[in-house]
């Protein structure tokens, strides 16, 4: 069984700070659900304040 989970970000330093943009280019949500997705038995997405 897949544990099925959704990394939340508000995603709003990312945009609006250079240094933590320099260290999480992608956001801090997409590094966490990509380092959740390196165990098989796990399947993480993402969701941000800025989505619908």
């Amino acid at each position: 069984m897949t544990i099925r989970t959704v990394v939340w970000g508000e995603n709003i330093h990312e945009n609006t700070n250079a240094i933590v943009r320099g260290i999480y280019p992608e956001g801090m949500h997409t590094t966490i659900a990509n380092a959740l997705n390196k165990d098989p038995g796990i399947s993480a997405t993402t969701a941000t304040l800025q989505e619908p």
